[in-house]
């Protein structure tokens, strides 16, 4: 080999060698940078699954609280109806009502008084006998 053909050898030797430790330390940091990234991409996951868990729990509770007020709502419209039926149905019995009134019909204690087949204690209809 000539001096010349081995000095440029040693040189792309030492240049090739340098070249190869470049190499590795970039591999080296791009494999550290990979690794941050990673770290950070379970960061971000843990932090979305975080945000999305409160946002559905705030949204839930909203909802309900929203479902419990007008399920309360719902609830007092149906007990007053009731009442109101009853008390319609207590007044029709009674004979309190407007159209039993004007279509002169007896009420059920009356019809209990003057129809002797018909046998209910004046106590259980809370009626108090006539004085005899």
């Amino acid at each position: 080999m000539k001096p010349d053909s081995r000095d440029r050898a040693e040189r792309l030797l030492v240049e090739l060698n340098t070249a190869t430790r470049e190499a590795r330390e970039a591999l080296a940091d791009i494999s550290a940078e990979r690794k941050r990234l990673l770290a950070d991409m379970a960061q971000a996951r843990e932090a979305a699954a975080a945000y999305v868990e409160g946002a559905l729990k705030a949204e839930v509770e909203q909802a309900v609280s929203a479902l419990g007020a007008e399920t309360e709502k719902a609830t007092e419209r149906a007990v007053a109806r009731v009442i109101r039926q009853f008390d319609e149905l207590a007044d029709t019995l009674l004979g309190q009502d407007r159209d039993s009134r004007k279509a002169g019909r007896p009420s059920l204690p009356e019809l209990a008084r003057t129809r002797r087949e018909v046998v209910v204690p004046d106590t259980f209809l809370n009626i108090t006998p006539p004085n005899r």
